[in-house]
């Protein structure tokens, strides 16, 4: 994952009409998840990522419970991912087998009518900070590597 700091005024927007449909994390672009297995030579793989240092958020992507900010900055670098991991399907095939790269606003029944709370902020530039590889637990996220300084 990066993170995209830059993004959070719009998970704020959201969480001001529906802060249910928010997840607890901060502004990112998931590049691949599931990930692949948390092990030494993935956790170098990622590592050596060339990340662009600032992103466009462009648009929007509303779906029946989901809204996401387009971050076309990223496609290449997930295109990268999933040719290296090719038996990684993005979010298990539910959005499709290439799925933009994107920052989740809203998840949950109703996120659709959050799209025009968040539209007037876009477009706008974001750091891109990481890569962060990390794994899901019993316990929640938890890395397995820091960004490279």
């Amino acid at each position: 994952m990066v993170l995209t700091p830059a993004a959070e005024p719009l998970l704020d927007a959201v969480r001001r009409v529906a802060p249910e449909l928010v997840r607890a994390l901060p502004a990112h672009v998931s590049l691949l998840y599931p990930g692949p297995p948390a092990t030494a030579e993935t956790a170098e793989r990622i590592a050596a990522l060339d990340l662009p240092g600032e992103i466009e958020l462009t648009g929007l992507l509303v779906e029946d419970g989901f809204v996401g900010a387009t971050t076309p900055g990223l496609d290449p670098v997930l295109a990268r991912l999933r040719a290296e991991f090719p038996t990684t399907t993005p979010y298990d095939g539910r959005y499709g087998d290439t799925p933009p790269a994107h920052v989740t606003l809203a998840l949950g029944a109703g996120a659709n009518r959050v799209g025009e709370v968040v539209r007037d902020l876009l477009p706008c530039r974001t750091p891109v900070l990481g890569p962060y590889f990390v794994e899901r637990t019993s316990g929640g996220w938890r890395p397995v590597t820091s960004p490279r300084p």
